[in-house]
């Protein structure tokens, strides 16, 4: 049996036109349109039908000067996103409400039911520009250095839009950007945002360091991102009884007597926020069979006006060795995983947690069959790890010690 049946159809095509290179210039042209149809019919559904129209024109160039490779980009887009006949419950959130919906139902009051519902249709376009300019120096060979800048603008999905239901993969009940909140006679009650929704705007710089000759690799990038209007899942710090909707394919009476469970209620918001942080790569080759490798990254996510992001990553940080000899090979590879004590609001932090793995291949022949005998084991000390930005993070840690192995021929 079907509960609800999801329907996305999109067509998609684009165009690149490359020119000849000109007063040394090279690069060319892009057109890009993108037409999404999307609805859901069943009880999981939680974003109305809609449909999202996109046109996209760009423009990419690149030029050497010197050692000194300039980067040049721009981008300007039209979406219209647009859905009809849209219903919401204003009282959702008033407490008792759902045991009255359900009582009417029971009843067959439906009319009454349907009383409580308010009706809008949604139709915005929006029109993202973007423009980005870099540069790459190569100052000696085998090392080199980049910077870019970037302006980016994003048009909000339909869904971070429109969502207004139980998402069932997660078990938070969402809400999109178009609604707002507010207190009535101590009760909170949902309405219609007055003002359009604004397009997510994104002022980037990067710094770039490479390392690309001779046994010692090394990439490391700095990054500083200031967004107006990032849309998030902001939770709110209250819940909705979630246990009608996971109920919806039973009866109604069945339904007034399933075992009550809350949703927190997250709202898509757009905010101001700043996120920066550092990535590094190393890659060592001792000799022709020992090569050493190591990487690590740190990412900081803040609200302009105060406080964190939620559920940005931790400071993580890995490392492997790998031995290759005539016909074997093996890797032990240990990552660490740092506390993220940097939380938001109703959130809780998340400990940290190290993982090894270890892999091991032995290469076979016998006449026109290569074989390949390997040998995987995940997580070897069968650690309890969370993942600090997942939604599922208390109910879904990640897989204990795994044990693989196996044969594979080709010919």
């Amino acid at each position: 049996m079907v509960g609800t049946r999801f329907n996305n159809k999109t067509s998609e095509a684009k165009i690149t036109l490359l020119h000849q290179p000109t007063s040394g210039w090279k690069g060319g042209i892009s057109l890009h349109s993108k037409n999404s149809d999307f609805d859901a019919i069943g009880a999981e559904a939680f974003t109305p039908a809609s449909s999202t129209k996109m046109l996209g024109l760009a423009l990419m160039e690149e030029k050497h000067v010197g050692d000194v490779l300039i980067q040049f980009g721009a981008r300007v887009e039209r979406v219209t996103v647009t859905s009809d006949h849209i219903e919401f419950d204003p009282e959702i959130f008033v407490e008792g409400h759902h045991d009255e919906i359900v009582g009417e139902e029971i009843a067959g009051a439906e009319d009454d039911h349907t009383d409580h519902l308010q009706e809008f249709d949604f139709d915005q376009t929006f029109t993202p520009t973007s423009i980005s300019l870099g540069a790459v120096w190569e100052f000696t060979e085998g090392y080199n250095l980049g910077v870019s800048v970037a302006r980016a603008q994003r048009a909000p999905s339909s869904a971070e839009l429109l969502a207004n239901g139980l998402h069932i993969g997660t078990g938070n009940y969402e809400i999109g950007a178009v609604y707002a909140l507010h207190e009535h006679d101590g009760e909170t009650e949902l309405e219609l945002r007055e003002t359009d929704a604004q397009l997510e705007t994104s002022n980037n710089i990067d710094f770039t360091f490479r390392k690309f000759s001779g046994d010692l690799g090394l990439v490391l990038n700095v990054f500083y991102n200031r967004v107006d209007n990032y849309y998030f899942e902001n939770d709110l710090g209250i819940s909705i009884e979630a246990g009608h909707e996971d109920h919806a394919d039973e009866p109604i009476a069945d339904q007034a007597h399933a075992d009550e469970e809350m949703a927190p209620v997250f709202l898509f918001t757009p905010q101001d926020v700043e996120l920066y942080g550092i990535e590094a790569q190393v890659n060592y080759t001792l000799n022709s069979q020992w090569q050493l490798a190591a990487q690590g990254d740190w990412i900081r996510g803040r609200l302009q006006d105060g406080g964190n992001l939620a559920r940005i990553p931790p400071k993580r940080v890995s490392s492997t060795i790998t031995y290759s000899g005539s016909n074997w090979d093996a890797s032990v590879a240990v990552k660490r995983v740092f506390n993220q004590n940097q939380i938001s609001s109703f959130e809780t932090q998340t400990p940290g947690y190290t993982m090894l793995d270890l892999t091991s291949n032995l290469y076979l022949s016998q006449g026109k069959w290569d074989w390949v005998a390997y040998l995987k084991i995940e997580n070897m000390t069968d650690e309890l790890a969370y993942v600090h930005q997942s939604f599922l993070r208390d109910v879904t840690p990640l897989p204990g010690r795994n044990v693989v192995f196996g044969l594979r021929g080709e010919f």
